[in-house]
């Protein structure tokens, strides 16, 4: 088969919405490829898996434009990153930003400080006026604003 009979094909194959697989939209002699695809006519899934592996041996869950991890024991975290046995750490972790009146924790989202009673601030270092005053923020969100503190990436997952 010639080149030039080859470009015949595709070009022809382009020209009609047929043309271009998986849902593929034609636009003049090209195709368009949706989420998750790839190639000339869209022919070809791209393994989500392959970019951007989960860690800490998790198991890649490849699904058309997206994937997920399913983590091991003791590993969470959208790419499986944090070790669940190490959640807590001292105010004098290199990680952790110094928490005065608190506890520096690992979330999902990196390092935060849970504030003692009568404390606030990103550092726990702001007195409340009341030190008896006790966080009116439901079980497991803290913070002047109650942010929810996501150990684990499902956790906090689709707003749950």
């Amino acid at each position: 088969m010639d080149v030039y009979n080859s470009q015949q094909r595709l070009s022809l194959a382009l020209s009609t919405s047929s043309g271009c697989h998986k849902n593929g939209t034609c636009i003049g002699d090209k195709c368009s490829c949706p989420n998750g695809y790839t190639g000339v006519l869209c022919q070809s899934e791209i393994l989500e898996c392959l970019t951007e592996p989960c860690q800490n041996n998790g198991i890649c869950n490849d699904r058309i434009g997206i994937f997920t991890c399913t983590c091991v024991k003791g590993y969470s975290g959208r790419l499986c990153e944090f070790d669940s046995t190490q959640s807590t750490l001292t105010p004098k972790s290199r990680d952790c930003p110094p928490c005065l009146n608190g506890t520096c924790l690992h979330d999902i989202f990196g390092v935060v400080c849970i504030c003692n009673n009568g404390y606030t601030g990103k550092d726990c270092s702001v007195p409340l006026m009341d030190p008896n005053v006790v966080s009116t923020c439901p079980e497991y969100y803290f913070g002047p604003d109650c942010r929810k503190f996501c150990k684990e990436f499902d956790d906090c997952a689709y707003g749950h």
